[in-house]
């Protein structure tokens, strides 16, 4: 029941389903250890000795050899959730990163003319699709900012400003996951989005 006293519609219910289905299935569904693990441990090296890896202390079969490694900030988050929280932390933090990812894209495809229902149901279906890849690993940080910059691209087009969150947002994202080269890629279909409406308008 809303504030005012009145039951909820049918679209707000898509739409609360669409928001708290996922936190729910992150917080029941069990934690894997696979690469999670060697993240909290990587982050608490850092921590203790107060500088990046910069050599493998991990693989025997390369330990001491140079090591880039690049997701260096996400471990450190990992980390100190870890020593907050222990594992039940990085739990809530799952589910605090899934519920972040679910509540821009379904605000970024309101901003974009959908309608409640729809942008829910479409959030829910992009929310199953991408669920196995959806464990605590670096990538789910980065999967965040992925939605964070569509997000401030569809508001920047009424408010030009918000775009220039996307300059700390590549440089937090080069510390995050490999994959921030999709922040340019994004940056590229946008800005082809925007040009072909303002060529073919100016030619009629």
């Amino acid at each position: 029941m809303s504030s005012d006293g009145r039951l909820p519609t049918l679209a707000e219910a898509w739409q609360a389903t669409a928001l708290l289905l996922p936190v729910a299935v992150a917080l029941a569904v069990p934690l894997s250890a696979v690469d999670l693990a060697y993240a909290v441990r990587a982050g608490q090296l850092m921590l203790a000795e107060g500088q990046v890896l910069r050599t493998d202390p991990f693989t025997f079969t390369a330990g001491g050899d140079p090591w880039l490694n690049q997701q260096w900030l996400a471990q450190i988050v990992f980390a100190l959730i870890h020593e907050a929280g222990g594992w039940p932390g990085l739990v809530v933090l799952r589910a605090v990163l899934v519920g972040l990812t679910v509540a821009l894209l379904l605000d970024t495809l309101r901003r974009a003319g959908l309608d409640r229902r729809l942008a829910a149901i479409l959030t829910l279906g992009a929310f199953l699709l991408a669920a196995p890849a959806l464990a605590l690993r670096a990538q789910l940080l980065a999967v965040v900012l992925f939605s964070l910059t569509n997000w401030a691209l569809t508001v920047g087009r009424r408010k030009p400003a918000v775009r220039w969150l996307l300059v700390p947002l590549a440089a937090l994202w080069a510390n995050v996951h490999g994959t921030f080269p999709l922040l340019l890629g994004t940056l590229a279909v946008a800005w082809l989005a925007e040009l072909v409406p303002a060529v073919s308008a100016g030619r009629s």
